[in-house]
């Protein structure tokens, strides 16, 4: 008898030339075995690549869009790009950020500093998967289940299934409550 293979999750860690660069390449190693433990449910493949993306000066919404271009043309479930790029938000530096709508995330190597650089980076890289698979800080049952679910539909082909229509069907009602919200909020 023959057991059932699990489904792929896979994440691609894009970076620029150099130290960039090496830094994904020892990352990717690091972040798929950590995934793996935490996260068994599924098989976990993690690959870094080397791309400029975007020539500076560039900002952060046109590196996630170069990001998210890079993970539609390989076909990963999640990307991560490393770059040499300070983040901010109001004029405070970031560390790194995540769009689970897009299911990218930024990791901004100056804001790590110098010492412990890789254990900084692996434990933000962590930080900015879970939040894109949509996980819960509390960790309790429910977050569990539900981080369940997300693992499937993230490594699940959608023509395997329904899960692309259940997902446009979210995003429809989501995007009618907004409106709804919209017009509320601006009734004179």
């Amino acid at each position: 008898m023959s057991q059932a293979v699990a489904p792929v999750v896979q994440v691609g860690l894009v970076a620029a030339l150099g130290a960039p660069a090496e830094l994904a390449g020892w990352l990717a190693g690091e972040l798929g075995g950590e995934l793996a433990a935490a996260h068994p449910q599924v098989r976990w493949e993690v690959r870094a690549v080397e791309d400029g993306l975007v020539q500076p000066p560039a900002d952060d919404d046109e590196i996630v869009a170069a990001t998210r271009r890079r993970l539609l043309t390989e076909d990963w479930d999640l990307a991560l790009a490393l770059t040499d790029v300070p983040l901010e938000v109001d004029r405070r530096p970031v560390v790194g950020s995540a769009s689970p709508v897009h299911g990218v995330a930024l990791l901004s190597l100056p804001a790590l500093g110098a010492l412990g650089l890789r254990r900084r980076a692996l434990q933000t890289a962590l930080g900015l998967v879970r939040t894109l698979m949509g996980s819960g800080e509390d960790g309790d049952a429910d977050d569990h289940a539900a981080m369940g679910r997300r693992l499937r539909e993230l490594a699940t082909d959608p023509a395997d299934g329904s899960a692309g229509v259940a997902f446009t069907a979210r995003v429809l009602t989501g995007n009618l409550r907004l409106l709804l919200g919209m017009v509320r909020a601006n009734r004179p």
